[in-house]
């Protein structure tokens, strides 16, 4: 990789009146080769004082040849946050990574302040440096340890999504207008609908060119994911009201937060809500043995009355089998094949014919 591969992101506003150009550089340092992982650091800095990010995203292309595809889904990246990213005040730590996913051949890391409503002083936020500062230290499992990993920045993907605080408390996406989000959310809650759907729901105050609603979901510590699109009032001076039935499929636990599009392109993301389904209300169904080395048995505690449908799925809710449980069932248990699964912690959930929903959760260990 080239080590002096740097991006140069330019922003030109108006600040107090006069014409300030300001310019942030990202860097990848650090590069080497450590037990089978490709590791570097992230760094970043300022070209003036005074420059308090409350979020930003980086996406970093990599090749497939040495680092391999789907890297995030399939587990094979660490990210740890660095000096820019650890500090706290004392309403508590100062920023929080929000998501780290694949977009194609792309690790996109996404991090906000915990505060973006206050101020931008060190209080709250960490002012961008002029000297370039570490902000995350990111490690990947090789695909290959012969092959040469290349990294760097995706400046198209970057245009736009990087944001930060200056001294008029604005919020800038690099290369839009100058403002924030005119997307005012009051609340978002989430319940259950019954045994196996959630309701979600949301107030906004204001909407001014609001596009749409991205409802994103992760199941059992996953990934956030898209789950589906709502689309926005585009003008709401008073506000409206919104609701989303989910009926995708739960996990033990289930994650929501949403992410606010404007028309040009610029958004937010809300807080996160948390919906549990308990599996010890599962008197239905057994699961055994767990810990799992190459099968596991799914067996019916009493009579089975209909047909059951059951999936096998992973944290990420990826459906790894199905099947079904029916009165002709001998002995009313199923087995299934986990062999060649690695080892973690997967989820069977097992449908009534009246819809209701039992999980049973399987550890899968190697042998």
């Amino acid at each position: 990789m080239n080590k002096s591969a740097i991006l140069f992101i330019m922003l030109s506003l108006l600040l107090s009146g006069s014409a300030l150009a300001q310019t942030l550089t990202f860097e990848l340092r650090n590069e080497k080769v450590n037990a089978g992982s490709y590791e570097f650091d992230v760094y970043m800095k300022a070209d003036q004082a005074g420059t308090f990010h409350s979020r930003g995203q980086v996406y970093i292309s990599y090749n497939t040849s040495a680092l391999g595809s789907a890297i995030v889904e399939n587990g094979n990246v660490t990210v740890t946050p660095l000096a820019l990213l650890t500090g706290a005040s004392q309403l508590g730590a100062k920023y929080q990574t929000v998501n780290v996913a694949d977009n194609g051949a792309n690790l996109a890391i996404t991090w906000q302040s915990n505060f973006l409503g206050a101020q931008p002083g060190t209080s709250a936020h960490t002012e961008v440096p002029t000297t370039s500062t570490a902000l995350y230290r990111v490690s990947i499992k090789m695909a290959s340890v012969n092959a040469n990993p290349q990294l760097a920045f995706n400046m198209d993907l970057m245009k736009g999504q990087q944001f930060y605080l200056t001294g008029s408390n604005n919020e800038i996406p690099y290369g839009e207008k100058v403002g924030s989000l005119p997307i005012v959310l009051l609340d978002l809650a989430a319940q259950k609908a019954n045994f196996h759907d959630v309701k979600l729901s949301w107030v906004t105050s204001r909407e001014i060119n609001s596009s749409f609603f991205v409802i994103e979901k992760k199941r059992n510590g996953g990934d956030f994911s898209e789950l589906t699109q709502v689309e926005a009032a585009g003008v709401a001076e008073n506000g409206r009201e919104y609701s989303y039935l989910d009926q995708s499929g739960m996990g033990i636990t289930n994650e929501y937060r949403l992410k606010m599009v404007d028309m040009d392109g610029s958004f937010e993301y809300s807080d996160v809500v948390t919906v549990e389904f308990d599996e010890s209300i599962n008197d239905k169904f057994n699961v055994f043995p767990s810990p799992a080395t190459t099968t596991v048995t799914l067996k019916a505690t009493g009579q089975v009355d209909g047909d059951y449908n059951f999936s096998l799925s992973d944290l990420n809710g990826r459906i790894l089998q199905t099947g079904a449980i029916t009165r002709d069932t001998p002995s009313g248990a199923v087995e299934l094949d986990v062999s060649d699964y690695a080892a973690g912690t997967y989820i069977i959930k097992t449908v009534s014919p009246t819809g209701k929903s039992y999980l049973n959760k399987v550890v899968k260990v190697n042998e």
